[in-house]
């Protein structure tokens, strides 16, 4: 089967917090040391919810919370750490680079909740952005937004997993 490339953005609903958990393992399972993903969406909508899946698919038995108020935690994965921020409380990116955590950079995943405040730091990042799919509702709509080429093939490789792929 030829799968065609996707490209950005691609908007996936998730119903239940398997289907989370699932593209939380599919997409992490991708990742490569140095590869950052911007956590978007308001309170409540699953950020913490996707790292704590995202920690236990690569392996990490370290207990993930949000780290809102020490501002970054590290989880040893199997294979690789896991750079956990959350910048709520940061005022942008020079304050979050000044964190001097720029070692798991390169050598970690970094995952960032609350992105969008530090937008800019990261060359190539991939913004997932959570929101819930309809008031009152459970779902999830997860939109991911990249903008260069090495991120086409993890997704088209991670929908093609998922069942979502683009046709050929």
């Amino acid at each position: 089967m030829i799968l065609m490339t996707v490209r950005s953005p691609v908007t996936l609903t998730r119903s239940t917090f398997t289907a989370m958990d699932l593209l939380a393992e599919a997409l992490v399972t991708r990742l490569e040391p140095g590869d950052v993903v911007l956590l978007e969406g308001p309170v409540g909508m699953g950020k913490t919810y996707f790292v704590k899946a995202a920690a236990r698919a690569l392996g990490s038995e370290d207990g993930v919370t949000s780290p809102t108020y020490a501002l970054a935690q590290v989880y040893q994965g199997r294979d690789v750490n896991i750079l956990h921020v959350d910048a709520y409380r940061l005022s942008g990116m020079r304050e979050y680079l000044d964190m001097g955590m720029e070692a798991y950079f390169e050598d970690g995943i970094v995952l960032v909740e609350w992105g969008d405040t530090i937008r800019g730091a990261h060359e190539d990042p991939l913004t997932l952005r959570i929101a819930q799919a309809s008031t009152g509702s459970e779902a999830r709509t997860v939109t991911l937004e990249w903008e260069t080429g090495p991120w086409d093939d993890k997704i088209t490789a991670l929908l093609a997993d998922l069942g979502e792929g683009p046709a050929p």
